[in-house]
């Protein structure tokens, strides 16, 4: 028997073309079993002519115990981590690849309208790397925006990111899911995110637990910030 894992994917990440669709919608009718996170991935396998009865949901999971305790213990030293990172005020915290379809361009021009009506009352924290680090340094040195890139952590480290933070934003403009939401949340802090994340509407309360913003919206995020 055959089954897939399907996650939903989206214009920006993805580039549309009739034959891959027609290939798609021709093998999500013949599998025998759809395996998919929420109902994002449901409705998705449906669109592309998946029998509702062959789709099961099984969630994506982190390792909630460790960044909760983790962050816990590690906000009892804050002030001093915010020092070695150089953050202050409220911070907004970014994790993730460097990347356009990430939505930096749009957290960057947010923050930017943020720090001019707040000024020297927040932080942005940018935790990972990729293709637009330079860009976004460049920009961040010239305009003299008080933004922390503090480069790629792997897990053990990235506790010390979420309890230096206030708010934890993930401005993407297609994620299948996001892993990073999830740990956010374990560790406490409220999520500002786009819609074009899977199943996000499930996970994050708008007004509850955070705030939902379209994509490449900076004036909503911005708002929501």
């Amino acid at each position: 028997r055959t089954a897939l894992w399907v996650e939903v994917t989206f214009d920006s990440w993805v580039r549309r073309r009739p034959w891959k669709n027609a290939l798609k919608r021709s093998v999500f009718r013949r599998v025998d079993g759809i395996i998919t996170a929420g109902q994002d991935g449901r409705a998705f396998a449906v669109a592309n002519g998946a029998a509702a009865e062959k789709i099961h949901i099984a969630r994506h999971v982190v390792d909630s115990v460790f960044f909760a305790s983790e962050s816990k213990d590690c906000r009892l030293d804050r002030d001093r981590i915010r020092d070695e990172l150089g953050v202050s005020g409220v911070v907004f915290t970014y994790v993730g690849r460097l990347w356009k379809p990430k939505g930096t361009d749009c957290l960057l021009e947010s923050y930017r309208r943020v720090a001019s009506e707040f000024p020297e009352s927040t932080s942005l924290l940018l935790v990972g790397d990729g293709p637009e680090s330079d860009a976004i340094e460049s920009v961040c040195k010239r305009e003299g925006l008080p933004v922390k890139l503090a480069g790629f952590h792997q897990k053990p480290e990235l506790p010390r990111m979420y309890a230096a933070s206030d708010v934890f934003v993930f401005p993407t403009l297609g994620d299948p899911y996001g892993l990073v939401v999830d740990e956010a949340m374990a560790a406490g802090l409220p999520v500002l995110s786009t819609t074009a994340a899977g199943e996000i509407r499930e996970r994050v309360i708008d007004g509850v637990n955070g705030y939902l913003v379209p994509p490449s919206d900076p004036v909503a995020l911005a708002d929501a910030m």
